[in-house]
């Protein structure tokens, strides 16, 4: 990663930041060894752009 830069997200990264967000969340277990068979982070994702407060750049 020695050339990463940080930028803010535009409309053409929507669908690959959630569909990477659904992907890294997809198989994850809460500590007892239960899983939520509804992954919903990529939603939250989804969800946020819509809050300029929360966002920067909105």
């Amino acid at each position: 990663m020695e050339n990463l830069t940080i930028r803010l997200e535009q409309p053409t990264d929507y669908k690959a930041v959630e569909q990477l967000t659904f992907a890294a969340f997809e198989n994850f277990t809460y500590k007892d060894g239960s899983r939520d068979p509804f992954v919903k982070e990529h939603y939250l994702a989804h969800v946020m752009r819509g809050f300029g407060d929360v966002c920067a750049g909105t």
